[in-house]
C-alpha cells in the first residue's frame, strides 16, 4: 500500500485548521480579559473601563475592514497598506482625544487622560492590522493566527499586572495601550520581507472601498454598544457597573452565534436563500433558548464566577442581557444576509434604531438600568422583525457581477476578522 500523496489542498486545510486553533485560543483570552478585569476594577470603574473602550471601538469601525482590504488587494494592487493604515489611525485617535472633554462629562470621570489614552491605541491597532493583512493576503494563515494570538496574550498579560499591582483604570488603558505597540512587533517581523518589497500604498480607490466595508457593520457595532454608553452616562457608577457585566453576558451570545451568520448564510455566494437566512436564524434562537434558560437557572453562580460578589446586585438583570444578546444575534444574521445581497437597507433600519434608543433614554427612559435595558430591547427586536420581513417578502434573485463585488466588499471585514469582546 502506498503512502497517501499530499495535495496542493492539504497544506491548506492544515493551515485552516491550525488558524482556526490559534483564533479559538485568542477569543478565550478575550475572556480571560473580562474576568481579570472585573474583579481587578471592581464594578464602578470597570463601568467607566467598558464605556470608554466601547466609544473607542466605535471610533476604531472603519479600522476593522484595514486588515481584510489589505489581504484582498494583494493580488491586484500589492503593498502594505501602511500609509493608509498610519494615516487613518492617527486622525481617529486625534478625534478621540480631541472629544476627550465631551467624553470625561458624559461618563463623568475624573479627567481626560483616560480618554487619551484609551483612543492612543487606534494608532497601533490601525498598524497591526494592515501588517496582519498582508500575511493574509499572501496565505500565511498560520502566521496570522499567532499574530493575533499574540495581541490577545499581550493584552492579557497586561490586565494581569495592572491587576496585581491594584492599578487604576488610567493604567490598565496605558498597559494595553503598550501592549497594542508590542502587538505589532511580531506581524512586523513576520512580515518584513513584504515591508522590504512592497509600496507602503494599495492603489487608487482604497480609502472609498475602506469606508465602504464598514456601513452596515457598523451599525451592528452601534446598536449593540450605545445602551452601555448610556448606562455610564445615566446610572450610578456601581450600577453602570453591573450593566457593563450585563452587556459582557450579551456579547458572549452575539459574538458566540456568528459563526451561524459566516457559515450558514452563504456570504461567498450573495444569492443567499430565504431557506439558509430562517436556518441560521432557527440555530441562533435554538442556542440563545438554551442560553437563557441556562442563565434563568444559574444567574448568581454566573455573575459571581464571571464579576464576583461585588456584582451581586446584577443578578435578576442579567437574563434580559441574554434575551438581548439573543436578539443581536440574529440582527447579526440578517445584515449579513443584507450584505450578501447588496441590500442595505437594513443596515439604515439599524443606524435609525440606535438613534432611537438615544432619543428616546436621553429624554425620559434613564432613571433604572431596566429602563435603558428595555429600550434597547425593543429597539433590536424591531430591527429583527423588519428583517424578518425583508426575507420572507423578497424574490430571491441572482446578482449582477457589479452587485456581487460591491456585496463582497461589504463582507470583508468579517470573512477575515475576529470580533473582540467589547466589555
Amino acid at each position: 500500500m502506498s503512502a497517501p500523496v499530499l495535495t496542493a489542498a492539504a497544506p491548506r486545510r492544515l493551515s485552516g485548521l491550525a488558524l482556526g486553533v490559534l483564533m479559538t485560543l485568542a477569543n478565550v483570552l478575550g475572556y480571560v480579559f473580562v474576568l481579570i478585569a472585573t474583579r481587578a476594577l471592581g464594578p464602578a470603574q470597570f463601568g467607566a473601563f467598558s464605556a470608554v473602550n466601547s466609544t473607542g471601538l466605535l471610533l476604531a469601525i472603519p479600522v476593522g475592514a484595514i486588515q481584510v482590504v489589505v489581504a484582498r488587494r494583494q493580488a491586484v494592487h500589492p503593498g502594505t497598506g501602511l500609509r493608509i493604515a498610519a494615516g487613518l489611525g492617527l486622525a481617529l485617535a486625534v478625534l478621540g482625544a480631541l472629544g476627550s472633554l465631551l467624553v470625561v462629562d458624559a461618563f463623568h470621570l475624573s479627567g481626560p487622560r483616560t480618554v487619551v489614552l484609551a483612543m492612543a491605541n487606534l494608532l497601533p491597532m490601525a498598524i497591526t492590522a494592515a501588517l496582519q493583512g498582508v500575511l493574509l493576503g499572501r496565505g500565511q494563515l498560520i502566521a496570522f493566527g499567532v499574530s493575533v494570538l499574540a495581541t490577545a496574550v499581550a493584552r492579557t498579560v497586561a490586565v494581569a499586572v495592572v491587576g496585581v499591582l491594584h492599578g487604576s483604570i488610567d493604567a490598565l488603558f496605558a498597559a494595553l495601550l503598550l501592549a497594542g505597540v508590542v502587538g505589532a512587533v511580531l506581524p512586523a517581523w513576520q512580515a518584513r520581507r513584504e515591508l522590504r518589497d512592497l509600496a507602503p500604498g494599495l492603489g487608487a480607490g482604497a480609502l472609498p472601498e475602506l469606508l465602504r466595508a464598514n456601513r452596515t457593520l457598523g451599525a451592528l457595532v452601534a446598536l449593540s454598544s450605545v445602551d452601555l454608553l448610556l448606562a455610564r452616562h445615566f446610572l450610578t457608577p456601581d450600577d453602570a457597573g453591573a450593566y457593563a457585566l450585563g452587556s459582557v453576558f450579551s456579547k458572549v451570545v452575539m459574538w458566540g452565534t456568528q459563526f451561524l451568520a459566516l457559515g450558514i448564510v452563504p456570504a461567498l455566494h450573495p444569492s443567499t436563500s430565504r431557506k439558509r437566512v430562517l436556518e441560521a436564524a432557527g440555530f441562533v434562537v435554538a442556542i440563545g433558548a438554551v442560553s437563557v434558560v441556562g442563565t434563568m437557572a444559574t444567574a448568581p453562580l454566573l455573575v459571581r464566577a464571571v464579576g464576583g460578589a461585588a456584582y451581586a446586585h446584577a443578578d435578576g438583570i442579567i437574563v434580559w442581557f441574554v434575551v438581548l444578546g439573543v436578539l443581536l444575534g440574529l440582527a447579526q444574521v440578517l445584515l449579513y444576509a443584507g450584505m450578501a445581497t447588496d441590500d442595505g437597507r437594513l443596515g439604515l433600519v439599524t443606524w435609525v434604531a440606535t438613534a432611537v434608543i438615544v432619543v428616546v433614554v436621553v429624554g425620559w427612559q434613564h432613571q433604572h438600568a431596566y429602563r435603558i435595558l428595555a429600550t434597547a430591547l425593543v429597539a433590536t427586536a424591531l430591527v429583527v422583525a423588519v428583517g424578518f420581513a425583508a426575507v420572507l417578502l423578497r424574490s430571491p434573485r441572482d446578482l449582477t457581477e457589479e452587485e456581487s463585488a460591491t456585496a463582497l466588499s461589504e463582507l470583508a471585514p468579517v470573512l477575515g476578522g475576529d470580533p473582540s469582546l467589547d466589555a
